[in-house]
């Protein structure tokens, strides 16, 4: 066990025989029988949630977990069960080899292999003193399911009902099959009518096919003649279209003819007009080179003394940027001392820091100390009330025994204790209180420091801030000289420059009045310039004409010896289309016949699989017959049928049995004072006393006990000698309490008895009287830290 409640670290290895769980109450010995539960059935198991199986004091990341080795059948079962923060899990080897994972495939599979569940492992194998009239506590129904479930004979139930299931099931398909049946006769007289239908068809069909030979035969010698005159055809079309294109064409090339001519008499206009103006354009070209050569020099007058003003301008920007230069180096003079005092304040916040942090896990660790104080208080409180309340003739709630003369010196100590804790709570919160107003007092300092280091980190952003606008301001006074020099050098190259602004204007005025005479004159010599091409088209254009006339005759003396009738050709393109239609109209209807003909053999095909389907229903209906009878014999209606007989036979022996079993382990408890433990057919539990039977519940509270521990003792012995594999222990746990002396020594004379059917047999008790009657010792104590330990004392 790791972390599991008390205990850190623990490993046992029970040997066999009759060990003794041995200590002081609340030490951790029942853990030790709910870690082995716990292994097997997780959490329904722990008499906790599962929050509180973690050891308390174990780390928060810390896993908590209990492995569990045993034998069973010849095999080694190894489980390991584990919580890792809020998840559980689990996996299970067998022989070495993962068999099952996950918290509830490791149960179920265990369930399984154990042959229990929950409800019958605690019932039959673990049984506690608290617990003992587990069942005389029940109905007698509920006793009699709860011993039929521990003892498998509720699984002949489940066969039962599997059986009547399985019968009820066959009857519902017997019931369908038959209304669904059809008639044999029926279905065969429909396969004949079929057979009928498809014969007629095929004979159509044959028909058809001979009369579409036929029509193909007329079809083909109708074409051959089509074809011929379609030839025909083409060609007076291609003809009469190309006589009509050539027609078309003549007019197009006429009319363009005549617009050629019109054209050519004006051309012959503007040339007379082009040889009156054409000297104006030798005029404005030496005039506009003039004004170019004036311009050039107005330009170079006009950009030198732009750069004489600009220069101006520039010195008087180069005095301000200066002025601002030092100006800027004057807010920069203390820069350095503020740095220093900067990385000053930062040294101290980073040692008040460090103080700070150490006060505050002081703090927490005080804070701790004194929840843990109150918890413990809280605890001793509660058991104080426990005890008050039962009072000094009452059994104490832990052991059992009487509180007699040891009431008052138990409630003394409690409230010493409690008083003492009450006294450590306040001076931890003295503590407290003094650490956290030294904490406020540094918080108060730090925030100090912090407005102070606020306040120089402005003026380090400022003098940078300051620094910036001084590097720009030097980069545009560098800009700002650069530029002076550069127009400086221009000026130079441009020298002096004089201008005639008279001579200019004359110039300008003369070129306006030449530019649109000017214009009109090229306009005119680019139209002249197409006379020449003009004349050739004129040429060719009454050549093109003269030969197209010639193409139309030709035409015509084709279209005469083509000798093609048009009406005749129509009336055999309708005639060969009436037969291609009648074609296409039989083979049609082909087709469709020998779909039908298809879809025919399908439904014959279809009749004679549904023949022999009803054939096998019929097969399966005496077969079904045949099993239900079978399944009624094995579980009738009610309590009919061999299982039913033999569930009904070994229900009957089991009360005998266990009575029997129960009689012999009272008789010994009791040293012979009670002989005989009776359960009825009704599961009714008597015991007799001197011949006489009677209920449990007349007797004495630790007779009940015996009685209540003689019958678990019989069921786990019953259990095992019907089990096919079997854990081979039991656990018994404080069933000591209410027993004297020489009834102690009686049950364990008959736990002596048991040894020969259970290879473990556990028992746990604070009693420390027994020790010599057991085989073996395994001492639990706790330390002064609440943490559980085992030791080894009789081996």
């Amino acid at each position: 066990m790791h972390n599991f409640r008390k205990f850190k670290d623990v490993e046992i290895n029970f040997p066999e025989g009759i060990i003794g769980l041995i200590g002081n109450n609340g030490t951790g010995k029942s853990t030790i029988i709910e870690a082995i539960g716990w292994a097997i059935y997780g959490n329904r198991a722990s008499r906790t949630t599962k929050e509180q199986i973690k050891r308390q004091g174990a780390g928060k990341h810390e896993d908590c977990w209990v492995k569990l080795v045993f034998e069973l059948g010849g095999n080694t079962y190894e489980v390991f069960r584990i919580i890792s923060g809020n998840s559980t899990d689990a996996r299970v080897k067998v022989n070495g080899l993962i068999a099952a994972s996950t918290s509830q495939k490791v149960t179920e599979f265990l369930e399984k292999r154990i042959g229990m569940d929950y409800d019958s492992f605690y019932t039959s194998i673990v049984a506690k003193q608290q617990e003992l009239n587990a069942l005389s506590d029940k109905s007698p129904s509920e006793r009699k399911k709860s011993m039929l479930r521990m003892l498998k004979i509720d699984l002949l139930e489940e066969a039962i009902k599997r059986v009547r299931e399985d019968r009820r099931n066959k009857e519902r398909i017997l019931e369908y099959i038959e209304k669904n049946l059809k008639d044999l006769d029926e279905l065969e007289k429909e396969k004949d009518v079929c057979w009928l239908s498809l014969n007629e068809h095929i004979k159509r069909r044959n028909q058809l096919m001979e009369e579409l030979k036929e029509i193909e035969r007329e079809l083909k010698e109708v074409d051959e003649k089509r074809k011929k005159e379609k030839e025909k055809a083409e060609k007076y079309k291609e003809l009469i279209e190309k006589k009509n294109l050539l027609g078309e064409r003549k007019k197009n090339k006429t009319a363009l003819l005549n617009e050629k001519i019109g054209e050519r008499g004006e051309l012959y206009n503007k040339k007379d007009e082009y040889e009156k103006i054409k000297n104006a354009i030798y005029e404005f070209d030496e005039l506009n080179k003039k004004k170019e050569e004036i311009e050039e020099l107005r330009e170079k007058y006009y950009e030198r003394k732009n750069l004489i003003e600009r220069i101006k301008l520039l010195e008087k920007e180069i005095i301000e940027i200066n002025n601002k230069v030092e100006e800027l180096r004057e807010k920069l003079r203390d820069e350095e001392k503020t740095d220093e005092a900067y990385k000053s304040i930062l040294k101290e916040i980073d040692e008040l820091e460090k103080f700070i942090k150490e006060a505050e896990k002081t703090y927490q660790a005080k804070i701790a100390e004194r929840n843990a104080i109150f918890d413990k208080r809280a605890e001793t409180i509660d058991k104080l009330m426990k005890i008050e309340k039962l009072g000094p003739q009452s059994n104490c709630p832990t052991c059992g025994r009487l509180l007699g003369d040891k009431y008052e010196e138990i409630v003394t100590n409690f409230k010493r204790e409690i008083k003492e804790m009450e006294d450590k709570i306040r001076s931890k919160e003295k503590e407290i209180e003094g650490i956290k107003t030294k904490i406020e007092e540094m918080k108060g300092n730090m925030d100090k420091l912090l407005e102070k280091k606020k306040e120089i980190e402005e003026k380090i952003t400022e003098y940078r801030i300051i620094r910036d606008r001084l590097k720009i301001t030097l980069e545009k006074l560098e800009k700002e000289i650069e530029k002076k020099r550069e127009m400086e050098e221009k000026i130079k190259i441009i020298g002096e420059v004089v201008i005639n602004e008279e001579e200019y204007k004359r110039l300008i005025e003369r070129l306006k009045e030449l530019l649109p005479i000017k214009n009109k004159a090229i306009i005119l010599e680019n139209e002249i310039k197409k006379l020449p091409s003009l004349l050739k088209d004129i040429e060719e254009l009454t050549e093109e004409i003269k030969y197209i006339e010639k193409e139309i005759e030709n035409c015509l003396k084709e279209i005469e010896l083509l000798k093609f009738d048009e009406e005749e050709y129509k009336e055999m393109e309708r005639r060969y289309e009436e037969i291609k239609n009648k074609f296409f109209g039989k083979r049609e209807e082909i087709i469709r016949i020998e779909s039908k003909i298809e879809s025919i053999k399908k439904d014959i095909d279809r009749l004679e699989k549904e023949i022999e389907e009803q054939k096998k229903q019929r097969e399966k209906i005496k077969d079904l017959r045949k099993e239900i009878t079978y399944l009624e014999m094995l579980a009738g209606d009610r309590d009919t049928g061999l299982l039913n007989k033999f569930k009904s036979y070994l229900i009957a022996k089991i009360g005998p049995l266990l009575s029997y079993y129960a009689s012999h382990f009272f008789n010994i408890f009791t040293d012979g004072k009670y002989k005989e433990i009776e359960i009825d057919d009704n599961y009714d539990i008597y015991i007799y006393d001197r011949g006489e039977k009677f209920q449990l519940n007349r007797f004495s509270g630790g007779e009940k006990d015996l009685a209540n521990l003689s019958l678990r003792l019989a069921i786990s012995q019953l259990i095992a000698q019907r089990a096919d594999i079997s854990l081979n222990f039991i656990a018994l746990d404080e069933i000591f309490g209410s027993q004297d002396r020489e009834r102690r020594k009686n049950v364990l004379n008959a736990l002596a008895e048991l040894k020969k059917q259970f290879k473990q047999i556990i028992l746990i008790t604070h009693i420390e009287e027994i020790k010599d009657s057991l085989e073996h010792i395994i001492k639990v104590y706790e330390d002064e830290n609440g943490i559980s330990y085992i030791k080894e004392e009789k081996w």
